[in-house]
């Protein structure tokens, strides 16, 4: 059953997170472990549906994305990022390997069931975690046709699986499409996001949203990908409010704030120290960087005051 997840060359799937109510559908097309294209339906502040498509070349490290209601693209260059965005597919087939090769996960048959007219049967996989893979295969075949997957707090649901079909290559061009502009868009191009004018203040505005707005008063216990992750369904909620609200400023203030951080190279030593640290606190750093060509350090605490300290007088 998970053979085809694990090997097959180019897959195609529906993927969606059910930490919401009406939350996007993305699909994902992979051509291979270098090249992914990704189109997603989203809603606008104003209420209306438009698509977002993201194409990734790992080779080159580069993303291109892709408006095509507003004709606006824009590529973008990930080879400086401290994290590169990962390949789906990648990550589906690494939490899959996690549970397979964990002694102490637990496999159950869930049995015979029908699913869009077919007939599949059903196994689940449980790690004593609390991450869970539930998978539904055709009983004929057995091909994957739906899964559901609970990873760290995240549920994910995948459906409509193909694999080893033939992709046109023109599905994972970087070229410019015809009519469309450069210009950068605030919902919808990342570049925005990632490399315009990111600042301290987006850095403290983040850490203020986390802490008061997503974690009821608590800085994160960490500031890597995978706290970022853990805390999107809480994120996702505060998206929706701001949405009826008629403004997205605060969630992607959040991003942008994010980004400063994830983009901060060796030489600015950044260090965070946030765990269990409570908003508000004026005698506890959360996090320190130094600033480029800066023989001082800036130093960020839970009431969100910045200092500037010598290497030596760092809180230890």
């Amino acid at each position: 059953v998970l053979r085809p997840l694990l090997t097959a060359h180019t897959v195609i799937f529906n993927v969606k997170s059910l930490e919401g109510e009406n939350l996007p559908i993305t699909r994902i097309m992979s051509m291979g472990p270098q090249r992914v294209r990704s189109e997603t339906e989203i809603l606008s502040a104003g209420g209306e549906s438009e698509q977002v498509i993201a194409i990734y070349d790992y080779d080159t490290s580069q993303m291109l994305t892709l408006n095509p209601k507003q004709k606006i693209a824009a590529i973008i260059d990930i080879k400086d990022f401290p994290e590169k965005p990962e390949n789906f597919v990648d990550i589906m087939r690494n939490m899959i390997a996690e549970l397979q090769h964990d002694p102490n996960v637990s496999i159950e048959s869930l049995g015979e069931n029908e699913i869009d007219g077919h007939m599949v049967q059903g196994f689940r996989a449980t790690d004593p975690e609390g991450n869970e893979l539930m998978i539904w295969a055709d009983s004929q075949t057995s091909v994957p046709i739906r899964m559901e997957l609970t990873w760290r707090q995240t549920h994910y649901e995948f459906t409509d699986f193909e694999f080893d079909v033939v992709l046109d290559e023109s599905l994972f061009s970087m070229d410019i499409p015809e009519g469309y502009s450069m210009k950068a868009n605030s919902l919808y191009s990342l570049v925005e996001l990632a490399f315009a004018d990111n600042t301290e203040q987006d850095l403290i505005e983040t850490l203020r949203i986390w802490a008061q707005e997503i974690r009821e008063g608590v800085f994160p216990t960490d500031f890597s990908t995978q706290a970022f992750i853990d805390d999107t369904p809480k994120l996702r909620k505060r998206i929706e409010q701001a949405r009826k609200e008629g403004t997205d400023e605060g969630p992607w203030t959040f991003a942008r704030g994010w980004f400063f951080c994830r983009l901060l190279k060796p030489e600015n030593d950044w260090h965070y120290v946030g765990k269990d640290v409570k908003f508000g606190d004026a005698d506890s750093p959360v996090c320190w960087y130094r600033p480029t060509g800066s023989e001082t350090y800036r130093v960020i605490f839970g009431d969100l005051s910045v200092k500037e300290l010598a290497a030596e007088d760092l809180p230890k």
